[in-house]
């Protein structure tokens, strides 16, 4: 086991200390009693990576407001939570993590860098969000700057300083460790050499902003050993092109996955009804941070396609292109057989309306061969065969 002498002198704080869940066996067995995930490369706990994160947790206490009446979140703690700081604590370089709205997902990532930063000398984080700068700033606002001013009210005898000008936010601890808040955008990543750094909404980026992103993070860990990546969000509108999906496939990469499988058939997706049975196998945060009536209210209000990524992990078309006909729409059209015969060439037209909500499209062309039943309505018309067009 690990002393506090070995995090630089340190000392672990007694509300810390006499936590239950230092304990191993009484981590193992709360982190082993939730949903099991999709997917979950080989979890590892150790008594820092505990501790650093109960830290964390007991800087962070007051992100639960005191007027719920149900304590801080020390006392509220998920088996997801666990099983995400024992995926990370696995110390691969690259990690990814995929969990639902309503998850702790991000909790528990700033207890985790907030707990490094306390317990290690000059440890460098960062945390961006992969959407805008300004979401990132407010997340940082609600989650840590907040909680921490209300865990020690008097600017005074604040442990840690905080950082809150416009663009420049962040956390300085007194043992030279710093966290901070970053744009989405390279030159920020490139800017400093980091030990850990958080790339949120890790869906929401398109694949431009992954080449620039992944371009800085990779080479700034080149002369800091032991850094990780960690890619962290909900799923994508795409697959091929994106970064997250990739490392979600990664069997290098240190991964935590709730979610349906990739092959799953999007119309069990369409409907409540069987949304509901795949909810209640997957999502987490049912164990006490949400219930089935929010779900509800969320599946009418988002529409399936916006939900499945957001609460079932479903990662929408092959490509980041959006098409007038999605990929499976077109493999639910196709019949089985050989195409038709005696087609000559024609003519294609597409109509897409203008706020994108709905599109057609239509093939014109010369038909030569055995009569169908639009030739025999031409020859009723006493149309004659070099006149006939069809259409399909």
């Amino acid at each position: 086991l690990l002393s506090p002498r070995e995090w630089g002198g340190t000392t672990v704080p007694d509300e810390v200390l006499e936590h239950p869940l230092l304990d191993e066996t009484a981590w193992v067995e709360l982190r082993d009693s939730g949903r099991n995930p999709l997917d979950q490369s080989p979890l590892e706990t150790t008594y820092q990576a505990r501790a650093e994160f109960l830290v964390g947790v007991w800087v962070l206490k007051y992100v639960i407001p005191e007027r719920f009446g149900i304590g801080t979140l020390l006392d509220n703690l998920q088996p997801q939570m666990l099983r995400e700081v024992d995926t990370i604590a696995a110390g691969r370089v690259i990690n990814g993590v995929l969990m639902p709205r309503r998850s702790s997902k991000t909790t528990t990532l700033w207890c985790v860098l907030v707990g490094r930063c306390w317990m290690r000398p000059e440890y460098m984080a960062g945390y961006t969000m992969l959407t805008l700068a300004k979401k990132a700033e407010k997340r940082f606002e609600l989650d840590v700057r907040n909680p921490i001013t209300r865990h020690w009210r008097d600017p005074k005898y604040r442990p840690i300083k905080i950082r809150d000008g416009k663009g420049a936010k962040g956390l300085d601890f007194p043992n030279g460790s710093v966290l901070d808040i970053l744009a989405p955008k390279g030159e920020e990543v490139r800017s400093g050499a980091y030990d850990i750094m958080v790339l949120d909404e890790a869906g929401e980026a398109d694949p431009e902003l992954w080449a620039e992103i992944v371009a800085a993070v990779l080479p700034s860990f080149d002369t800091r050993p032991g850094a990780q990546a960690i890619l962290a969000g909900t799923a994508a509108k795409y697959r091929t092109g994106g970064h997250f999906w990739k490392v979600l496939h990664n069997p290098n990469a240190a991964r935590l996955r709730y979610g349906v499988p990739d092959d799953v058939d999007p119309v069990q997706l369409e409907f409540w009804d069987t949304v509901k049975p795949l909810i209640e196998q997957l999502h987490p945060g049912l164990d006490g941070l949400t219930t089935m009536d929010h779900m509800v209210e969320n599946f009418d209000g988002l529409g399936w396609e916006l939900f499945a990524r957001e609460y079932l992990g479903h990662f929408g078309e092959e490509n980041a292109t959006s098409t007038a006909i999605t990929a499976h729409a077109w493999k639910r059209g196709l019949q089985a057989g050989p195409p038709p015969e005696g087609l000559t060439a024609g003519a294609l037209a597409v109509a897409v309306s203008p706020d994108g909500s709905n599109a057609a499209i239509a093939v014109a062309f010369h038909l030569e061969g055995a009569p169908d039943l639009a030739a025999a309505a031409w020859e009723l018309d006493g149309v004659s065969a070099t006149q006939r067009v069809g259409v399909k």
